[in-house]
This record gives C-alpha cells, sequence and structure tokens, in this order.
C-alpha cells in the first residue's frame, strides 16, 4: 500500500467528528480526472468566517493538555539556571577579551 492508497485520518471519536461538521458546515466532494477528490465549501461572509474561526480556536484549546504548576516551575528554573550560566561566560569572555585588547593596545 502507497501512501497515496492510505485512507485519510480519521476523528478519534464520533463526538469529535459532530463537533467538527458542526464548525466546518456543509461539503461538497468532487472527484477529478486524476482521481483526487476535492473538498470544497461554501464562500462564508467576513463576519461568519471569523466566528467560525475563533470558535475553532476556543474549540482546541479546550483539548490542549495544560502543563502542571510543577512543569512549569521546573521549566523557569532551568531556563534561569541557563541564563545565568550563559551569563557568566558570556561576562567572562568580554573581559578576558577586554583585558587583552588593552594590553596589546588595540
Amino acid at each position: 500500500m502507497t501512501a497515496q492508497d492510505a485512507p485519510a485520518p480519521r476523528h478519534k471519536n464520533a463526538k469529535a467528528r459532530r463537533e467538527k461538521k458542526k464548525i466546518e458546515g456543509p461539503t461538497e466532494e468532487v472527484r477529478r480526472k486524476d482521481g483526487v477528490t476535492v473538498v470544497s465549501m461554501p464562500k462564508r461572509s467576513f463576519p461568519e468566517r471569523v466566528r467560525l474561526y475563533f470558535k475553532g480556536v476556543a474549540a482546541e484549546s479546550r483539548r490542549v493538555s495544560w502543563p502542571s504548576k510543577q512543569q512549569v516551575t521546573g521549566g523557569t528554573i532551568t531556563t534561569l539556571f541557563i541564563l545565568v550560566v550563559f551569563s557568566i561566560y558570556l561576562g567572562g569572555m568580554d573581559w578576558m577579551l577586554r583585558s587583552l585588547t588593552m594590553t596589546l593596545g588595540l
């Protein structure tokens, strides 16, 4: 089986399919001469497209797995540690190169 023959990915459950259908609305499938199926949707007005966009954003936000407080704290501490290490490294390199250029009179 080639990648072209593979079935399109399906939603995990019926509830997700119903939500998607509600958001996207009716579609029209057209099979072209080369065998490719194209799904087209009717053109919507600008306010309706904006409303559907934000509705999709809200639906996606509900499915996001947010990190726990412990994970956020750990990530913040790691970031600050790396920031301090690189600051010390860059400060040391700056001091060393400045001292070297002053010594050489450049």
